[in-house]
């Protein structure tokens, strides 16, 4: 878009609301659309929030407005548009944002398909989460919130004492063998979430799960399966947080033979 103010009469794609509010306050969110009536419905729900709006019309100048106007803390992405369509854009950021080492944009697939097969396409191409038309005001500002707002450390329920496993002692001789296997899985699934690849995660976390719980670490088998559900829904925003908490109850835990 372009980044001069209309003049007098001209009618401007660029948005921004909240002008009261102290910028340090506000989102700054690129919204990509280019069904005029869709990015004015938009603005109308987000009216007097702490949000600062931008609007682009097509993929292409979604990615001109990334690399002139950003960072962005959000973009809202409509999946269908000309010339440059949203998976071609989404993918076009996250490879710049790996080869120039940016720190990540979150975005938030629009799509008029409730199918999970296109959730899973949004996810794949890098999307963070995937929101289905018509959308609604409360849908809308959910979606926004869950997506940019991380949980603390407090929120999520770690730090403190390291949390402790008794194991019988019969089974100290299979504990290197099993201490080493999943770790060897949860590098893995490391990479899994790194690339958005669904089925790994839901592979690895699955093996995860049911071994963790055999050999009785309860809370790795569940803090296991709520990854798993989470990618079976397509979800890469509690992907990453309930990975991040796998990940973090693993790195702390004492096993304890009794």
């Amino acid at each position: 878009m372009p980044a001069d103010e209309p003049s007098a009469g001209e009618k401007s794609d660029i948005i921004r609301f909240g002008n009261k509010i102290d910028d340090r306050r506000q989102l700054k969110i690129l919204v990509a659309d280019d069904i005029e009536d869709n990015r004015t419905l938009i603005q109308l729900y987000l009216k007097h929030l702490p949000y600062r709006l931008d609007f682009a019309r097509d993929g292409e100048e979604v990615i001109d407005s990334w690399r002139s106007r950003g960072p962005f803390d959000l973009i809202l992405m409509d999946m269908h548009m000309p010339k440059v369509d949203g998976y071609q854009a989404v993918s076009k950021i996250r490879e710049v944002e790996r080869t120039e080492h940016l720190e990540r944009t979150m975005i938030v697939a629009l799509t008029a398909s409730a199918l999970k097969e296109d959730a899973d396409r949004s996810v794949q191409a890098g999307c963070d989460r995937h929101l289905t038309k018509p959308i609604t005001r409360e849908s809308l500002q959910r979606a926004i919130s869950d997506t940019v707002t991380e949980p603390t450390r407090a929120e999520r329920g770690v730090g403190g004492p390291r949390p402790r496993v008794y194991i019988k002692r019969e089974l100290e001789p299979l504990m290197a063998n099993f201490i080493e296997n999943r770790r060897s899985e949860l590098d893995r699934l490391d990479q899994a979430v790194q690339a958005h690849d669904l089925s790994d995660i839901i592979r690895i976390t699955h093996s995860i799960k049911g071994v963790a719980g055999t050999f009785g670490f309860a809370r790795i088998s569940e803090l296991a399966q709520l990854v798993h559900d989470s990618a079976a829904e397509a979800d890469m925003i509690k992907v990453r947080q309930s990975h991040a908490n796998l990940r973090e109850h693993w790195d702390r835990v004492e096993i304890v033979y009794s």
